[in-house]
């Protein structure tokens, strides 16, 4: 728990001892706040609830772990996608050659189509 204790920064005058002060305030933030409408305030009444700093750090912490992870997920989705558009895009090219192959067999008979299948295959 100590690592998410929020601690001011080294130029702060809380940061240095003084007498008589608290070297590290407690914070405590109110849950109205947060939402500042009145209305709401007004139709369920004054919460009573607060958050420590540090629980709203650690929820923060989660928070962006959890993006980080959909992010990376995110990731992984767009580069799969991507490599099958690729292999599609390249599969298609394959296909048109073929096509083109055998029309260009049914040109010339003089070639046997099966040699010129194979030579084909051998040049790639």
């Amino acid at each position: 728990m100590n690592e998410y204790n929020p601690k001011p920064p080294k130029s702060s005058n809380t940061y240095h001892s003084k007498n008589g002060m608290i070297k590290h305030r407690k914070y405590k933030a109110n849950i109205d706040n947060f939402y500042g409408s009145s209305n709401r305030q007004e139709k369920y009444g004054k919460s009573k609830s607060f958050y420590d700093v540090e629980d709203l750090l650690k929820k923060n912490i989660d928070l962006k772990k959890k993006i980080n992870k959909l992010i990376r997920e995110r990731n992984k989705l767009i580069t799969e996608a991507r490599s099958s558009e690729e292999n599609r895009i390249r599969y298609e090219k394959k296909c048109h050659d073929l096509i083109k192959i055998t029309s260009d067999v049914k040109k010339y008979n003089n070639i046997n189509k099966i040699e010129y299948l194979q030579l084909y295959l051998i040049m790639q």
